[in-house]
């Protein structure tokens, strides 16, 4: 008989296929191939009946080289287009032997997916063919951002996506115990803020609020908190400059010009009760003690700066100690302990010049009741603080709807009530003051009210408007989609027994003077529970229209999740399962091109056909074609089919629905008189 292998070709795929099941050992067996000095794409690989487990009989260094071969999708690198190969170690590949049995040549064609019984905490074991985790000292654990989930399966679980949310609202999502898998949020920038560059404002409390508010946060996720308080002391710091710069020139109009007149009362007085000589001599003196008050002025500067940074330091420290949640009256309690910080170092700075110049300050024609007093009452740090001074140059006008505070994720924010804010800001100040004085206990901390952003209870979504060119603008929030929450779940939620999407808005006041910009629309609740509403202000700029200039509806362009509903409804929020809401318009957001009236048809996954207005081929307009408005619980989809036309997108106008809308439209009038 002949033997098999001298009808062997010895050639590739002329002779048999020898097919294998092996293993991609841990990378530091893969030598200067995993460190950026290899050649292909090649992996060491422990092959099953060939290769022993044990590896003190085969090493995994020296196990034979793999090569991979690419998908067609994948590229060869040609062009420069390709993809990297993503096997990792623990991997189990699926291969052949190009030379056939002589078994020296393998080359991986595929691999098999991890599934979730595979342990993903285990290291790689003195046997071959145990599964371990392909996290190496080059890919680290993920530190939050993402799951170190190293399943592959085809499940709702396997490799979840993060959550384009906060670290805080990740947190809600996780309080409830029926979840499958744990909520990780995407980026840890989520929910931080950013003040932008203004020209026309100073903006003080808005970037003070901004980074107090982003500390919180960034202490919430976890991570180097010195660091984080390190970064914001120092950004603090920089923005008191013009504080200070502010306050020492309030200090600097109000003395020198009455103290100039008091010098030439001084110098009537000695020439009337002194000879020259002696006259000349007290004026001098005067002057010398006027010209020290004002070179300690000019040099003040770098060093109340300077020593700001202990008080920013211990200031950003008690934040993190007494403080849950950010918000204005935090950020207020804040800066009053800064500005009255600011105010008494500058006092004690000035008290040894003020002493040389009080016969001057004696003869003031204007009252003067110390430096701090007149520094909280100065209208230039009130300004300095808020900037809001809106009418005092035409300047200003160019500023008017601006948006001053963007959070990442979530959009702009409105402005502050910066007059409030100030006096409130003063308040604290002053209040921080006469405790320090009486040795009240606790007041070590500028927190008195620690608490005042955390709220009761939480309260439904509600709607601001700002930002556009005009004025005024009032909504509430329409709430669909409404689910019932679990069991316990409003222990941890402050009594939320239910949440929902926002589907519509209801205006309650249009505002007016919108003739070129619409405002912004922003969705918010107390408990920051909910998130991922967008709304975009619809505004009649018809000259000749009744509503010219006003807010006439919101397009609802995604409604979001998890916003609360409370039993207890103070705040006006609409419930479509207790109200009656419906479908009042369409808005058409893209009228796309190329559509016929015979060949399109628009309808919603609740069977509602509506008559298209097409002109040109573009989707102008959609109205109903039912007699009676659609009532929804939430939001339907808007379904556009056509043969000829692309691209068109609409949304639909929800809002509580009258009697008139209900009635549906007159088919005949009958007179019986």
């Amino acid at each position: 008989m002949i033997e098999e292998s001298l009808l062997q070709s010895n050639f590739l795929g002329r002779d048999g296929f020898r097919w294998w099941i092996g293993q991609i050992p841990p990378g530091e067996s893969l030598g200067s191939q995993n460190k950026g000095g290899g050649w292909g794409n090649r992996f060491k690989v422990r092959i099953m009946g060939y290769h022993p487990y044990n590896k003190a009989d085969l090493p995994d260094e020296d196990l034979p080289w793999a090569g991979c071969l690419l998908p067609a999708t994948s590229g060869t690198g040609a062009s420069n287009m390709g993809q990297s190969v993503k096997y990792r170690p623990g991997d189990v590949v699926v291969g052949f032997f190009m030379d056939g049995d002589n078994a020296q040549i393998p080359m991986i064609m595929g691999a098999f997916g991890r599934t979730s019984q595979v342990p993903q905490d285990q290291s790689s074991s003195d046997y071959g063919f145990i599964p371990f985790t392909g996290y190496t000292s080059n890919i680290d654990v993920p530190d939050g951002t993402l799951a170190p989930d190293e399943s592959l399966e085809q499940n709702a679980n396997s490799q979840k996506s993060p959550r384009t949310v906060s670290k805080k609202q990740v947190d809600n999502l996780n309080s409830d115990v029926t979840a499958d898998k744990t909520e990780i949020p995407a980026s840890k920038a989520q929910g931080l803020s950013e003040v932008f560059a203004d020209s026309c404002d100073d903006n003080f409390i808005s970037n003070v609020s901004s980074h107090i508010d982003n500390l919180l946060l960034l202490a919430n996720a976890g991570g180097d908190i010195l660091a984080d308080i390190a970064a914001v002391t120092k950004s603090i710091q920089r923005l008191s400059n013009n504080l200070v710069s502010t306050m020492i020139k309030g200090i600097y109009d109000f003395f020198v010009p009455l103290l100039g007149q008091a010098l030439n009362g001084a110098w009537e007085s000695f020439k009337k009760a002194l000879p020259i000589s002696d006259a000349v001599l007290a004026l001098q003196g005067l002057i010398q003690s006027l010209g020290a008050f004002e070179d300690t002025l000019k040099c003040i500067l770098p060093k109340i700066i300077n020593g700001l940074e202990t008080t920013i330091r211990n200031l950003l420290e008690d934040t993190l100690i007494n403080v849950i949640n950010g918000g204005i009256c935090i950020v207020e309690q804040a800066a009053g302990s800064l500005v009255n910080d600011i105010a008494d170092k500058i006092e004690s700075l000035l008290a040894g010049p003020l002493d040389t110049i009080s016969d001057l300050i004696n003869v003031l024609s204007v009252p003067f009741d110390g430096i701090k007093n007149l520094l909280l009452s100065s209208q230039d740090v009130l300004a300095a603080i808020g900037g809001f001074f809106v009418c005092e140059s035409e300047d200003k006008g160019k500023c008017v709807g601006t948006v001053k505070k963007w959070t990442i994720g979530y959009g702009g924010d409105g402005e502050f009530d910066l007059l409030k804010s100030y006096q409130n800001i003063t308040a604290n100040a002053n209040a921080s003051s006469l405790l320090a004085a009486i040795g009240v206990e606790g007041t070590n901390s500028p927190y008195t009210k620690p608490e005042c952003s955390t709220p009761s209870f939480c309260g439904g979504p509600t709607v601001e408007i700002f930002g556009g060119d005009g004025v005024g603008g009032a909504a509430k929030a329409i709430l669909g989609g409404v689910v019932s929450n679990t069991s316990g779940l409003s222990d941890i939620t402050r009594g939320v027994a239910k949440t929902g999407s926002i589907i519509g808005v209801q205006i309650t006041d249009p505002g007016s003077r919108y003739f070129y910009k619409p405002p912004f629309i922003r969705f918010k609740d107390s408990c920051g529970l909910g998130y991922g509403a967008v709304g975009q202000a619809k505004v009649d700029f018809n000259p000749k229209s009744p509503t010219y200039g006003q807010i006439v509806n919101v397009t609802m362009l995604s409604e979001g999740e998890n916003y609360p509903i409370p039993e207890n409804n103070d705040n006006g929020t609409i419930n479509s399962e207790e109200v009656t809401v419906g479908i009042v318009d369409i808005d058409v957001i893209i009228p796309g091109s190329g559509y016929e009236p015979e060949t399109t048809k628009i309808t919603d996954n609740l069977g509602t056909e509506y008559t298209p207005n097409i002109v040109d081929g573009r989707i102008i307009s959609i109205n109903p074609s039912d007699s009676v408005r659609s009532i929804v619980k939430s939001t339907p989809k808007i379904t556009i089919t056509s043969t000829t036309g692309t691209g068109a997108f609409a949304k639909p106008i929800i809002r509580e629905l009258v009697d008139d809308d209900l009635q549906g439209d007159v088919i005949q009038v009958i007179d019986c008189v």
